[in-house]
């Protein structure tokens, strides 16, 4: 029974394959632009603008601590990374049904008799699928 079952999650797993999911691209997170502004008091603030367009006031690191704005490591900021949305699974028979004899790692999720299973070579560039289990919305992250 457990082989069945191994062997049925590798099957589902590699139906992401259909997934339409390259044809969104993110922006460039890994250009940053430092400003600095000047009040009409004389005081100025330091403002990083990421690459997703928002800006970081620095100005208190800056002047009390001695950071430069050029240094600082922001990440990719919200929405960088693009989540799976309502994977398509092939059917057995379709052509884009997978070899059985394939190996690689997944991430396996069962809800009530559903059962999937995510390729992590997949979630890694994703790490977030948001799928649907009956009338259920379930996040599945890697």
């Amino acid at each position: 029974m457990g082989y069945k079952l191994l062997q049925f999650l590798i099957i589902i797993m590699a139906f992401l394959f259909i997934l339409n999911c390259s044809k969104s691209t993110p922006p460039n997170f890994s250009q940053q632009e430092i400003e600095t502004e000047t009040n009409d008091n004389g005081t100025g603030r330091i403002i990083i603008k990421d690459g997703t367009g928002k800006r970081w006031d620095v100005t208190h690191a800056c002047l009390k601590y001695g950071l430069k704005p050029e240094k600082f490591q922001f990440g990719l900021g919200p929405y960088a990374i693009l989540p799976i949305i309502n994977p398509k699974f092939a059917e057995e028979g379709s052509p884009d049904y997978p070899n059985t004899s394939l190996e690689f790692l997944t991430l396996g999720f069962k809800m009530g008799n559903d059962i999937r299973a995510y390729p992590t070579f997949i979630m890694s560039s994703f790490e977030v699928a948001n799928d649907w289990f009956g009338g259920t919305p379930v996040t599945v992250g890697y």
